[in-house]
């Protein structure tokens, strides 16, 4: 017989397994770079389908400082590098008065340099050496805090800087390209004094509630604060301000949008629980309530008779819409105060670029929000409403000025479908009312200036006095007869 032939198995060694080339191995890395951690989003660029669009290119770019390696110039014709020079002085100021000293600021930074470079995209931070960014941690910390600590205070002028510096500066501060971990700003606030360092704590907290909100809007939620507060000892049920869990945000852009996205709820007045009786039994559409909205802009909704009011909180999710009790056909949308200045563009659209970063999970809330004011905000007529309400405090310059800004930075975004989902098809029910539109057409056709009040009303009479002479020709005649 013969034999059958010995298959030899070949069995590939560990040596000849992980035996690849050097660029083989470097393929292989990418595939664990820059894994996304969607709970701490790392410092990028802004993503290529905004600043690929010419209209908003401008809202990315810093004018007067650079804070961070990603703008960080060595040029000496650059804008930015001739800030270089202020930024020193910054920095020398804070570590006057921090009460530590510069060197051990330094040391410091040096050994938390790898968590702090873990807060960027590997390839943001490429073409720095440990020692440039450690610098660069160092002066641009420094700097924000002493610039963040004399805005709180209202001590710019303390500075020595021209005004229109200042104001470039302030806009600087907020732009995504422009951040440093706030990972970096703790450690710096830690190595001070205890008492220096509440001190920094609470100009970041005063520094970020004056770039949320207007005056106005800050007056009132100080206002509503110390009443919920006053009333939650009385009634600890009746208002409850439910804020995101406390985690340390990413910077200072992130800081800003926590505090315009907290959310706000109160317990319901049984007011409120008669009205959401009416709006289920008697006001509600008999079709599915899936359709889509037609409202096009807040001159239309006041046609509607829906009325504008300002929010008790400045949180950008204080948006509500309310019916009458017994007006029905009058109704409120609530929106929360805003102020728009020369900062709104750029605040707004790094935020917009901070919620499209691949590793920040989010509801895009603040995207959501400007689309909703694009579907209010059409033209200058809109804007008028809006500051006539006190909603809208216009610093920025003609009405139309805001309703173009608004259309611009609104373009091509995409928002959470379900935001606002209940307001929407509330504003719509309302809308499609036809008994209510009748109601409000009416209103507004005699009762909506005092002379076609009055015209109204002496109709009214004339019919009234009308009918009496009637009554007495028929009536009266038969009674003397007899």
């Amino acid at each position: 017989m013969s034999q059958k032939p010995e298959v030899v198995e070949h069995q590939i060694s560990v040596e000849d397994e992980w035996n690849f080339s050097k660029e083989e191995e470097r393929n292989l890395r990418t595939l664990e770079e820059d894994l996304p951690d969607m709970t701490k989003p790392k410092i990028r660029r802004v993503t290529h389908i905004l600043r690929n669009n010419e209209s908003l290119k401008r809202f990315f770019e810093p004018n007067f400082l650079a804070i961070g390696p990603l703008h960080h110039s060595k040029h000496p014709d650059s804008i930015l590098c001739k800030a270089e020079k202020a930024k020193l002085k910054l920095a020398a100021m804070f570590v006057e008065g921090s009460g530590t000293t510069k060197e051990a600021l330094y040391h410091r930074i040096k050994e938390e340099l790898k968590s702090l470079k873990a807060c960027y995209g590997s390839k943001e931070i490429e073409k720095w050496n440990d020692y440039e960014l450690a610098f660069i941690f160092l002066v641009d910390g420094c700097a924000l805090l002493r610039f963040i600590d004399c805005a709180a205070n209202d001590k710019l002028k303390d500075l020595v800087f021209k005004t229109d510096l200042l104001t470039f500066a302030k806009l600087d501060l907020f732009l995504l390209e422009n951040q440093i971990p706030y990972q970096l700003l703790q450690l710096l606030i830690t190595s001070c004094s205890l008492t220096r360092a509440k001190e920094l704590n609470k100009s970041i907290e005063d520094f970020i509630s004056k770039n949320v909100v207007s005056l106005a809007g800050r007056q009132r939620q100080e206002q509503n604060t110390t009443a919920a507060q006053e009333s939650q000892q009385q009634n600890p049920a009746s208002v409850e301000f439910q804020q995101p869990q406390q985690q340390q945000p990413a910077h200072l852009l992130a800081l800003l949008r926590k505090k315009m996205i907290f959310e706000v709820k109160s317990a319901e007045r049984p007011v409120e629980t008669f009205q959401r009786f009416l709006e289920a039994y008697i006001f509600r559409e008999r079709k599915p309530r899936r359709y889509g909205h037609s409202f096009r802009n807040i001159k239309e909704l006041k046609e509607r008779g829906i009325r504008l009011r300002m929010s008790k909180t400045s949180s950008i999710k204080d948006v509500s819409f309310s019916r009458g009790i017994l007006n029905f056909c009058l109704a409120t949308l609530n929106l929360p105060p805003i102020t728009v200045d020369d900062s709104t563009g750029p605040k707004f659209m790094n935020l917009i670029a901070f919620e499209m970063s691949y590793d920040f999970a989010n509801k895009f809330e603040v995207t959501s929000y400007i689309s909703f004011l694009d579907y209010l905000i059409d033209r200058e007529e809109d804007v008028r409403e809006l500051s006539d309400a006190g909603v809208l405090q216009n610093e920025l310059g003609s009405d139309k000025d805001v309703a173009e800004l608004f259309n611009t930075i609104s373009k091509n975004l995409v928002p959470d479908p379900e935001a606002y989902s209940e307001v929407k098809l509330a504003i719509q029910e309302h809308c499609n009312c036809a008994l209510a539109t009748c109601m409000v057409q009416l209103y507004y056709t005699y009762f909506n200036s005092t002379w076609s009040f009055l015209a109204f009303i002496g109709a009214i009479l004339g019919l009234f006095f009308q009918a009496i002479q009637s009554y007495y020709k028929v009536y009266g005649k038969g009674s003397a007869t007899k």
